[in-house]
């Protein structure tokens, strides 16, 4: 195959991914793999004892099919300090019904919003009636795991820790469906979490507390007035301000929680355009910390990498792309030549070989003792799909998130 292309094809081919994807991917995971190796006891230590008094404010909003496995989720955590606040945000379905069957039983608070509006605003309210130290959020499609409070609330003996992000885990599709569409985010999901934010916990450059699982110090919602309304990522913004503030967010890796995940290109394609135009409302609304030495050196450059990775890298990618189709394949197409139609296609395929196979190293090397063989072999069979379809297009729904939001073009939940 390398008679098709010399080396300076080879070159510019590997040129890209070897400096911002597959380096910054094998050093996240060596950088772990030594930093927890040091903390392997600390996940055989023995809970201790805390007081602290818990507030799990659940919003909801027409969500019949989830709300009673939510509530029965939060009942059951190993932590008896606690209080659970369901916020229903004006259902026109049995939300309100279900829920306060356990209202009656006074195991849950249930609050009435007449009016519905954003996940900040019921946050917001549930908040005013809550009486912990510690606040809980999540999604009432998201059922929290037995010994999730424990995990979260050990990480606050640290003074200087303001937001615990818990992990969160698909559990399958809304309504319970299962598809490709689903296993695909599965996965995502785990390294998001497993990589990403573990990394940037350990190097104290996390950004985002999970929007569906993350506990607050009660101080830590009212820095800069609570969860912001008028944006789509209230999640990201409240990070952002509490980081502002010079305090820490750790993510629990052990605090797990496990949500629903949309079962459809139409709803994911919503879900992902939601978080982009949210992600870029917020870093426009904290702008100036970007350039302001009164921030920390390494907030600051988290958020500088956050925007060349997820926004300048993502348009290069795409475009690059697009060129490297366009200059191939036009010849091809103007002078009728298969010869050249047949080096391009090496040309891609020998890429995407190399994304793949370094794709399936990376969740060998990460996961091989923690999942079973069957496991295994059904995530090697996902990563090609993965690879040549499903990151293209997310980069895609992302991109267009973060160019109608700039453009001033409004999005909704």
């Amino acid at each position: 195959m390398f008679q098709y292309f010399d080396f300076l094809d080879i070159l510019m081919i590997l040129l890209v991914p070897t400096i911002f994807d597959w380096s910054r991917m094998f050093a996240k995971i060596l950088f772990i793999k030594l930093k927890t190796r040091k903390c392997v006891s600390e996940k055989n230590a023995y809970f201790r004892v805390h007081d602290k008094k818990i507030s799990i404010l659940i919003p909801a909003h027409n969500e019949e099919s989830c709300i009673r496995e939510s509530i029965e989720a939060a009942l059951a955590t190993f932590y008896p300090n606690k209080e659970i606040i369901v916020v229903d945000d004006h259902s026109t379905d049995r939300t309100y019904s279900i829920a306060k069957a356990y209202a009656d039983r006074n195991l849950i608070r249930l609050l009435y919003r007449k009016t519905d509006g954003s996940k900040a605003e019921a946050l917001n309210y549930g908040y005013l009636y809550s009486k912990g130290e510690i606040i809980v959020t999540t999604d009432a499609d998201t059922n929290l795991d037995v010994h999730s409070l424990e995990h979260v609330i050990r990480n606050f003996d640290d003074e200087g820790v303001m937001v615990v992000s818990g992990n969160v885990s698909i559990s399958s599709g809304d309504e319970n469906v299962n598809n490709i569409l689903t296993d695909l985010q599965k996965y995502e999901y785990q390294n998001t979490f497993d990589i990403g934010k573990t990394f940037s916990s350990l190097f104290d450059t996390l950004l985002l507390a999970a929007g569906a699982f993350s506990a607050f110090r009660r101080d830590a919602i009212n820095w800069e007035g609570r969860f912001r309304k008028e944006t789509l990522g209230e999640d990201f913004d409240k990070s952002i301000k509490v980081r502002k503030m010079g305090a820490k967010i750790v993510h629990a890796k052990e605090a797990m929680s496990f949500t629903h995940c949309p079962n459809n290109f139409g709803m994911l394609k919503r879900q992902r355009n939601r978080w982009a135009s949210g992600q870029m409302t917020t870093i426009m609304q904290h702008k100036t910390v970007l350039t302001n030495p009164i921030y920390k050196r390494r907030f600051r450059l988290a958020l500088w990498d956050m925007i060349m990775t997820d926004m300048v890298l993502n348009f290069v990618s795409l475009v690059s792309l697009a060129g490297l189709l366009v200059v191939n394949v036009l010849p091809v197409v103007l002078n009728q030549d298969f010869t050249l139609l047949q080096d391009t296609i090496h040309k891609m395929s020998f890429l995407l070989a190399i994304y793949v196979v370094l794709e399936i190293a990376i969740f060998v090397l990460f996961y091989q003792k923690n999942s079973t063989r069957t496991k295994l072999l059904k995530t090697i069979c996902l990563i090609p799909i993965m690879v040549i379809a499903y990151r293209p297009m997310m980069k895609m729904i992302t991109l267009k998130g973060h160019l109608s939001t700039l453009l001033g073009l409004k999005n909704t939940w």
